[in-house]
């Protein structure tokens, strides 16, 4: 009586070898989703604390939007800096800048991806572009739109 060989041919090694590629190529696809996913929800809620920001700003000092963004371009400055640090938490560094044209630029540092706002003379302030490394997010009607 002969006994069958017990183990794992090298067919059988190949094939999980091959399986777990796979599955390692789906999850850093994942996993990078998720990290623009992430920045994209950093530049909507900017965004909305821009307006939030705009708004009040107006209110409180009795002024203008335009007035506001061309004299209190710190004070714009310093607000936005502590919201989104409080939206970012402690892992991503981020930097938002008002210029007093009434644009303002939001650096997500650690992804290298970048939103600039436009702030009418109204107040409404609308996203007018992207720029980084964007695969499934775009700007629509002055908003961050997934494509």
């Amino acid at each position: 009586m002969i006994k069958a060989a017990k183990g794992v041919t090298l067919i059988e090694i190949a094939v999980i070898i091959a399986i777990m590629a796979v599955l390692t190529g789906f999850g850093t696809l994942a996993w990078t989703g998720l990290g623009e996913s992430r920045d994209a929800s950093m530049i909507q809620a900017a965004q909305a604390n821009l307006q939030t920001v705009i708004t009040q700003g107006t209110a409180r000092m009795d002024r203008s939007p335009t007035w506001l963004y061309t004299n209190n371009t710190a004070g714009i400055q310093n607000a936005m800096n502590a919201l989104l640090q409080d939206t970012a938490g402690n892992n991503t560094s981020i930097d938002f800048i008002v210029s007093p044209a009434g644009t303002a630029t939001l650096s997500i540092v650690g992804s290298g991806r970048t939103a600039t706002y436009t702030i009418t003379n109204e107040g409404n302030v609308q996203l007018t572009g992207l720029a980084g490394s964007w695969s499934q997010y775009g700007v629509q009607n002055g908003v961050i739109r997934k494509l």
